[in-house]
């Protein structure tokens, strides 16, 4: 089943060539982080890697790389002489990681792309002495690949959607092979144990846990701001998708005068957009990392 996976991967990314070309003929930037989907890494960055035994944490989004910022900051503490290395799927989620936690890692750069021959290069170049996936990131040649090297693979805030579930239990003949390569799986409930359970996942392989994403404090003055809305009502315009963000704004303006809205959009990349609407409406704002006591504030 590896096999097929890796031989429709690789007809994928013959397909889409074209495609991928003109993609990073647009922008310098679309290069930058093209390069590292390759599993393009500087000599200098794995020269200081290698000073270290390497932690390597993956995550997908911002979402995930929130979960991982208490756990990073307590392994550093607890475990000062190993390297994090971090990965993310998203370029959101690489910033996010950075920013966050300049002191604490030291490195972090985008997932290579799961093809055989990309990761393989890749986790031989890392050489990780650990390898932990928030959630359910499962991408099945990072799996293999650390575990070829015999590197313990430890999953936390594991969870699978009920849409994951039923992917996984039509293939799970395939999947189970690769959950069975993980050393821990730890779980942020009885539910998605059960469902683990019902892949064929021993029970002697799982842990549950509350999820480490609520526990997480960005550590920057907006994370410990207390808000004073002087007794205003307070309006939350949560995971707003692309093209909702006109609307949430037309109907929170009639009522600025007694609310404060927290504007948090589903993907950072349409943050400018936004100012832009805000603006153009006449509210005050303010972005969470520029935090003030303003009529609206952008969560970025």
């Amino acid at each position: 089943m590896n096999f097929i996976y890796n031989v429709f991967l690789n007809l994928t990314m013959v397909l889409l060539s074209p495609f991928i070309a003109a993609f990073l003929a647009l922008k310098k930037k679309n290069r930058e982080s093209f390069s590292e989907r390759l599993g393009i890494i500087s000599n200098y960055t794995l020269a200081n890697l290698k000073q270290k035994p390497v932690m390597w944490f993956h995550a997908a989004s911002v979402g995930e790389t929130q979960a991982l910022i208490p756990v990073l900051r307590e392994i550093k503490r607890l475990q000062p002489g190993y390297n994090i290395f971090v990965t993310t799927t998203s370029n959101n989620g690489k910033k996010r990681i950075i920013r966050e936690l300049p002191d604490v890692i030291s490195h972090a750069c985008l997932l290579p792309l799961d093809t055989d021959i990309i990761m393989r290069g890749f986790v031989k170049k890392i050489a990780p002495s650990v390898l932990v996936i928030v959630e359910t990131e499962i991408w099945p040649n990072l799996i293999l690949a650390a575990s070829k090297r015999r590197a313990p693979i430890i999953m936390i805030n594991g969870r699978i959607s009920r849409k994951s579930f039923g992917l996984y239990r039509f293939f799970r003949f395939f999947f189970k092979g690769i959950l069975e390569k993980f050393t821990v799986l730890v779980m942020q409930s009885e539910k998605m144990a059960v469902r683990l359970k019902a892949l064929g996942i021993r029970d002697s392989k799982m842990i549950m846990i509350k999820n480490t994403k609520y526990s997480a404090d960005s550590g920057s003055a907006a994370g410990k701001y207390e808000f004073q809305t002087g007794g205003k009502a307070v309006v939350i315009g949560g995971s707003i998708r692309k093209g909702e963000e006109k609307n949430v704004i037309k109907a929170f303006a009639p009522h600025s005068n007694k609310a404060v809205l927290f504007f948090a959009p589903r993907h950072l990349n349409g943050i400018g957009e936004i100012e832009k609407m805000i603006q153009k409406s006449g509210l005050e704002y303010a972005k969470w990392s520029e935090i003030n006591t303003k009529k609206s504030i952008v969560i970025d």
